[in-house]
């Protein structure tokens, strides 16, 4: 099942990383894709074998779980995108960036933590 979990997870992953890719075009979410897509696809790998299973199945994963839980994890993490810490507004001034710069260490630090999570997630769901 751990090959079958993680092939459902990442074709979801996948496209729900180009959806979302495809809808924040404008705001220069390049950057930021490769960690919203690793978010997401461990979120959804271990949000859709730790939940009750949904959905029929598809070569023997009940696929509406991983489902849900991607769709919920990637339109959390599309409100918890942070700024461009590059693009500036024309009557803000450079202090004021410089100062911004908290908030970005944050959500790093958050990244790292909700990755490590989710990974313990996993193996604790495979080891039992």
């Amino acid at each position: 099942m751990f090959f079958m979990d993680f092939l459902i997870a990442l074709l979801i992953a996948l496209l729900l990383t180009a959806i979302f890719a495809g809808i924040l075009r404008g705001h220069r979410f390049g950057a930021a894709l490769i960690f919203f897509f690793v978010v997401l696809l461990l979120a959804t790998w271990a949000g859709g074998v730790w939940i009750t299973p949904l959905g029929p199945e598809i070569w023997g994963v009940k696929w509406l779980s991983f489902v849900l839980v991607g769709l919920f994890f990637a339109l959390v993490l599309t409100a918890a995108l942070p700024p461009d810490p590059g693009r500036r507004t024309k009557t803000q001034p450079v202090a004021q960036t410089r100062e911004s710069a908290a908030p970005v260490v944050l959500f790093g630090l958050f990244f790292w933590v909700l990755i490590g999570a989710l990974i313990v997630a996993l193996i604790a769901h495979y080891l039992r």
